[in-house]
């Protein structure tokens, strides 16, 4: 997959060369690549594999947070699977 197809399926702002910010220890670093359904990333001079929702991506001087694209994502997937087993309850 490349990096293109997750910012597509995932809806986050990934680039390469995008300044990234780890989540769950707010370390800071850049996307190199693609891998899988993942992120690479070089966050305090080590190559990571992180998923697109845990990273904050920096866009235009400001940070994104992908939780709430995370949110709305699960909520999509949540919505279609209940049409499929044919529960359609709010």
């Amino acid at each position: 997959m490349s990096i293109q197809q997750i910012r597509d399926y995932y809806r986050v702002p990934a680039t390469q060369g995008c300044t990234v910010r780890v989540q769950f220890n707010g370390q800071v670093g850049t996307i190199t690549s693609a891998h899988g359904f993942y992120l690479r990333a070089k966050v305090d001079g080590r190559v990571g594999i992180y998923h697109p929702y845990d990273l904050d991506y920096l866009v235009d001087d400001e940070w994104v947070d992908s939780n709430p694209i995370r949110e709305a994502h699960n909520r999509a997937w949540d919505q279609f699977n209940r049409k499929l087993s044919g529960d359609l309850r709010c």
